[in-house]
């Protein structure tokens, strides 16, 4: 049997559809807060034994009215935890976690299914290379066009000055070895790798700071242990590269954007441990170095 609805939430609902037209249902709101897209309710006791739940802050009102507009039963719940976190609201790290998770599997689990189908038909070589290209040509070929156009929009941004043909080339190359990164990654050299993140053999400065493009079987690291202290600081360099650089709109908006500025930082941090979050004393030097930024720029007029 379900609960009562709290006052406030039942405030909140009159207050979303007075404010913003927007009707939603108890529970709606109790769905959205098992998914962690909606805070928990604060509840207090007072001080004759009993409890009561605070009315709940303008926050809360900004998210909800956001989830209402955006939720759909058919489709994942993770596509409402990007509006929301590329509007600024709050996530809870498991809801975090589990969209980021989300995303970059949409690419790898045909990239895994392709790569079993070429693997049962590729001819064995006794060059474990030679052997390994076969696969990953095989694999690529039998992508679906969203995972091609994925990697295609990656590669693009490395090669921005490139010909369409070069392209081409570079997302061939890059595709075959994502595959091989994501099946066998202990049998990559480090050119096979760099040919996985760009199409070339030679490194490529990172979008977001220095270091290399982050291999898809390295963000999958990240976004399984990525921490909202992690996301909450990145969100806002993603923010002011996108508005520096609207290309970077085909990576996904901000939230992927941001997965892949915390893959840099942890590989700058510790290459060998990309599982592990960025330690506090970290993000608050990049928190300084993002305020200053910021106060440059608004300190900069408008051409």
């Amino acid at each position: 049997m379900r609960s009562k609805p709290s006052d406030a939430d039942l405030e909140l609902i009159a207050r979303l559809a007075a404010e913003a037209d927007i009707s939603v249902s108890p529970t709606q709101l109790e769905r959205w807060r098992t998914r962690g897209l909606l805070p928990r309710a604060k509840v207090i006791r007072d001080g004759f034994g009993g409890t009561r739940v605070l009315t709940h802050n303008d926050e809360v009102l900004e998210a909800a009215a956001l989830l209402g507009q955006v939720s759909r039963r058919s489709s994942p719940w993770q596509y409402c935890a990007l509006v929301l976190f590329d509007e600024g609201c709050s996530l809870s790290p498991e809801a975090l976690r589990e969209t980021a998770t989300f995303l970059i599997q949409r690419q790898l689990n045909p990239m895994r299914r392709a790569w079993a189908r070429a693997e049962r038909e590729a001819s064995p070589s006794n060059d474990p290379d030679e052997e390994l290209a076969e696969i990953g040509e095989r694999a690529a070929a039998l992508l679906p066009r969203t995972v091609w156009k994925l990697v295609r929009d990656e590669v693009g941004l490395a090669h921005s000055h490139a010909t369409a043909s070069e392209v081409r080339e570079y997302l061939d190359r890059a595709m075959t070895w994502r595959l091989v990164d994501l099946n066998v990654p202990g049998r990559m050299t480090d050119a096979q790798r760099n040919l996985a993140r760009h199409g070339i053999e030679e490194p490529m400065p990172v979008i977001g700071g220095p270091g290399v493009f982050p291999l898809p079987s390295e963000r999958l690291a990240v976004a399984k242990t990525l921490s909202w202290a992690e996301a909450d600081t990145y969100r806002e360099l993603a923010y002011l590269e996108l508005e520096d650089n609207p290309n970077l709109a085909a990576l996904g908006g901000p939230f992927v954007l941001m997965t892949w500025i915390v893959t840099a930082e942890r590989r700058n941090a510790r290459p060998d441990a990309l599982d592990v979050p960025l330690s506090q004393d970290h993000l608050e030097q990049n928190r300084l170095l993002l305020e200053k930024l910021q106060s440059e720029r608004a300190a900069t007029p408008d051409p």
